[in-house]
């Protein structure tokens, strides 16, 4: 018996901007609570091709300048396995604004 399989076409949708900044905001916690270097490496991977992803979504000038800090930011506390407060309250800070120009877009693109 022969059996034929139907290709199914399968539709890849790309995240949302809510659901991008939510991986962001997970992977900037993973960075944050520490562990091994590659533990940080990954997590600073996926954060950063959700920035990417970002950046294609939503091209303002704020949201530009913020992925650019947070991703410098991330990458200097992950890269140097820094945990003392400072430099953790000041990555969460930089979230912050990032989540902050985010949320702006977003409710500047629902009123459109």
């Amino acid at each position: 018996m022969l059996q034929t399989t139907a290709l199914r076409s399968s539709v890849i949708e790309e995240p949302t901007l809510e659901e991008l900044l939510a991986n962001i905001s997970r992977s900037t916690g993973w960075i944050m609570a520490g562990g091994s270097a590659q533990f940080r490496q990954g997590a600073l991977l996926e954060m950063q091709a959700d920035l990417h992803q970002v950046v294609e979504q939503a091209r303002t000038e704020r949201v530009l300048q913020s992925v650019n800090i947070l991703d410098e930011k991330a990458t200097k506390v992950a890269a140097n396995k820094l945990s003392d407060t400072a430099a953790i309250m000041g990555l969460r800070r930089v979230l912050e604004e990032f989540e902050q120009a985010v949320k702006a877009y977003l409710a500047g693109a629902k009123k459109r």
